[in-house]
């Protein structure tokens, strides 16, 4: 299915259980900046596999507990984010998620498996953590393990220049571990 011009979103689940696979999704957006490609809120069962999202304003935003797979997908070319994570434990597999402003953005205490994607040539940075956890004094960061992708980029410092966390600001509460990193690309079909 082809979902172009929406203004707000392409396909909303609330409370939703199901698959969401080989759709085609562009040019979701508004003046105010709230389009999302896919939007899933409370959807602890949902598939997402094979689209391609280009060109909306955030393509896919996962919240409150939306533990959705999201595997095999090209999410591309989003003026604000690729993917945004908020209060939610998805598994997010064999991805690309290039040219974006943003590559994947983590908040409210998410916990996502992040492994086997391309992440790379976002333009600001390829993951942003904001908003994450409020640390109390003496209370320690929470790493986030997101090993095993291919970045783009050789070098860890490069590649940690293109990851906003708690090793840069420590009181957003979490620090993104990327070590291993692959030495090659994912294929994704």
């Amino acid at each position: 299915s082809a979902i172009r011009a929406c203004s707000e979103k392409g396909i909303l689940f609330i409370q939703g259980h199901g698959a969401i696979v080989r759709n085609f999704i562009t040019g979701v957006g508004n003046f105010a900046g709230t389009g999302r490609g896919i939007y899933l809120i409370q959807s602890p069962d949902v598939l997402f596999k094979d689209n391609l999202i280009v060109g909306s304003q955030t393509g896919l935003a996962i919240e409150r507990g939306s533990d959705a797979r999201i595997e095999n997908n090209l999410i591309s070319l989003c003026p604000y984010f690729g993917i945004t994570v908020t209060s939610s434990s998805p598994t997010i597999t064999r991805n690309n998620i290039t040219q974006n402003e943003f590559g994947i953005f983590l908040a409210g205490g998410s916990r996502p498996k992040v492994k086997d994607n391309n992440i790379f040539e976002n333009a600001s940075l390829d993951i942003k953590v904001a908003d994450y956890w409020n640390l109390k004094p003496g209370e320690q960061a929470v790493d986030l393990d997101m090993s095993g992708n291919w970045w783009g980029r050789n070098g860890l410092d490069v590649i940690y220049d293109h990851i906003e966390d708690g090793t840069d600001n420590p009181t957003l509460g979490a620090r993104v571990v990327i070590e291993p990193v692959r030495k090659d690309a994912v294929q994704v079909e």
